[in-house]
């Protein structure tokens, strides 16, 4: 009789011991999910920082002096300028502009938008999982203008979402990493 008491013991014990290993690993699985969900979005906001740093910075760059302003068009979530984006000679037109949810593709994030950079009217990059992009724009003493001629300044906000959710244990709700970048870009080839 206590030998199939000892028996009986031991199965709990043994099975407490095997709930416990499970139960870690798959904490462990979902952390490990939620790690690379966050990393992956904030790579992608670092990518897509890169691009918009890179073009802004050139705003006017190339542009001949006396041909107006290298601003074509000034919207919130979108922008048209002129600049010599290769160093090539070539003065380019660069439109950034915020697509609508419904074209970016696998996304199960609804608030998800494609970023499109186009270039010389060729689409030539975008940012993924785009979920806010602003634009202001500042004359030379920081006052917010959308006279295309004063602009002196840019300030961009970019927030960027993962593309899938994840199970967050504190909330105990699925929910979406998020990355976000503001920045005022001051146009030092515009006069």
């Amino acid at each position: 009789m206590a030998s199939l008491l000892d028996n009986i013991g031991a199965a709990l014990i043994l099975g407490t011991i095997i709930v416990l290993i499970l139960t870690f690993n798959m904490s462990m699985n979902q952390n490990s999910y939620q790690a690379t969900i966050e990393l992956l979005t904030q790579e992608a906001l670092i990518n897509t920082v890169r691009m918009i740093e890179f073009d802004f910075y050139k705003i006017g760059h190339g542009v001949p002096d006396g041909s107006g302003s290298p601003f074509v068009t000034l919207g919130q979530d979108s922008i048209v300028f002129k600049a010599d984006i290769n160093d090539d000679g070539t003065v380019n037109t660069v439109t950034y502009a915020l697509g609508p949810a419904s074209t970016s593709s696998g996304d199960q994030n609804p608030n998800v938008r494609p970023l499109y950079r186009v270039v010389d009217g060729t689409v030539t990059g975008s940012g993924s999982g785009v979920t806010q992009f602003q634009l202001t724009y500042q004359d030379a003493g920081n006052n917010i203008t959308s006279v295309a001629d004063s602009v002196r300044s840019t300030s961009v906000t970019l927030r960027i979402e993962s593309p899938f959710a994840y199970f967050d244990n504190i909330t105990n709700d699925f929910i979406y990493a998020v990355a976000t970048w503001e920045s005022v870009i001051y146009h030092r080839n515009i006069q």
